[in-house]
């Protein structure tokens, strides 16, 4: 029997779509509209980061489901960050947002209960 690979595949998608976001930020050009608004942007990335470890714990249904949930969750925080450099034009607060997004991704790795 065929392991079900569906929760890497993904896993992996999610994580590529935040490497991808953080990219492109370094090739796009910034017009740093408010950029006393960017350190903002932290607060909300942290909550949707610390959601995404505790959710398990809050939903219950189909550990796929709640993984998905969680996954994107992760990736808010990156796409928190990559808003908080067009603010401000500045790495420094996009680099907390994606810090705290892609260690709640890896830490939200599938496990055996997810694989089926």
């Amino acid at each position: 029997m065929q392991p079900n690979l569906q929760p890497q595949i993904l896993w992996a998608s999610l994580g590529a779509s935040q490497a991808i976001i953080t990219g492109v930020s370094f090739v796009a050009a910034s017009q740093a509209l408010n950029p006393a608004m960017a350190p903002f942007m932290v607060l909300p990335a942290l909550i949707v980061a610390g959601l995404s470890l505790v959710l398990p714990n809050l939903l219950k249904g189909p550990a796929l489901n709640t993984s998905i949930v969680r996954w994107a969750l992760a990736e808010a925080a990156t796409l928190f960050g990559f808003v908080s450099y067009f603010m401000s034009g500045q790495h420094l607060y996009q680099f907390v947002c994606v810090g705290m997004g892609l260690a709640a991704w890896a830490a939200a790795y599938p496990r055996d209960s997810v694989r089926g």
